[in-house]
Parts: C-alpha cells; sequence; structure tokens
C-alpha cells in the first residue's frame, strides 16, 4: 500500500466549546442527526514554516437550534512528499480541511456522548468543497493567540 502524499504532521484544538440547549427534546444515547445546513465551516491555509509544512485552520459551528450549541477550531500542519508540483500540492491539498473535519467529528461526538441529549454526529464531507481555483499556498502564518486571528485567509467558505 503507498503513502498518501499529503500527510497531517499534528495538529491542535484551540477551542472547543459545547453548550446544552434546555429545550431541546431527545433521549440520552440516540444520535442528534446534524444536517449540512446546520453547520458554518470556515478554513484557511498558511505557510507554517522553513520545512515547507502548511497550516490549515478549520472552524465549525452550529447556526441554527440544535440540541447542542457547539463550536471547534482546529489548527492542523500537513506535509507533502518531495517532488511535488504546485498544481499536485493543489490537488491534494483539499484533503487537509476534510482530514481536520473528521477531527472535529469524532470530537464533538465524544464530548456530547456525556452531556444530557442526545449525541451529535457531523455529517460526512465530500473534499472536493473544499477545493477552490483561487487557493495560494504562499500565504503569511497565522499568529496564534487567545483571541481569533487577524491573519488574512486566502480561502473561507461557508458550507451549504
Amino acid at each position: 500500500m503507498s503513502q498518501f502524499p499529503l500527510q497531517l504532521n499534528y495538529y491542535f484544538i484551540t477551542n472547543l466549546s459545547l453548550k446544552a440547549n434546555p429545550n431541546a427534546i431527545g433521549d440520552h444515547g440516540d444520535i442528534q442527526p446534524i444536517l449540512a445546513d446546520d453547520l458554518n465551516v470556515q478554513f484557511g491555509f498558511f505557510d507554517a514554516d522553513e520545512d515547507g509544512a502548511i497550516q490549515c485552520n478549520l472552524s465549525v459551528s452550529s447556526i441554527k437550534e440544535l440540541a447542542y450549541e457547539f463550536s471547534v477550531e482546529i489548527v492542523g500542519f500537513f506535509l507533502f512528499e518531495e517532488d511535488l508540483t504546485e498544481s499536485e500540492k493543489k490537488n491534494y491539498l483539499i484533503n487537509a480541511p476534510a482530514t481536520l473535519f473528521g477531527i472535529a467529528r469524532e470530537k464533538l461526538a465524544s464530548l456530547s456522548a456525556d452531556g444530557p441529549h442526545t449525541k451529535i454526529i457531523l455529517p460526512m464531507v465530500d473534499a472536493r468543497v473544499f477545493q477552490s481555483d483561487e487557493l495560494e499556498l504562499s500565504i503569511p502564518k497565522m499568529k496564534l493567540s487567545s483571541k481569533k486571528s487577524t491573519a488574512k485567509k486566502k480561502t473561507t467558505r461557508k458550507k451549504s
């Protein structure tokens, strides 16, 4: 089996919040269906370091009343195989936010499983929703702080 040309080197979570809606109805242990229209998904790419890693920031939050109000922000650092063209890198890079989205799904499902309402599971996403013709890989590194970054994102998309 060959290795995929883009690999997640490491990630960390900068925000993870879950607030139970006191008016929600549902038995503990059931799965709360979440639809794509229930979510606000944003992402951005940044040059991470001189080793060629690409930083991908992903933010997922609820936008309508559900059993839980939630928000998760993840920063991941991805490395490419050697000898890839910029065009090939752009084609593979759409998998970075999709990978982080899977991590967000697991974290929210795990956290909500201990809550008073039904467990939530984010829907699967097609990596192509993260694709952009305007994607540029040479953009400034995001400065990390406790507040939202003011670094300019080249690619931002609301999931619809």
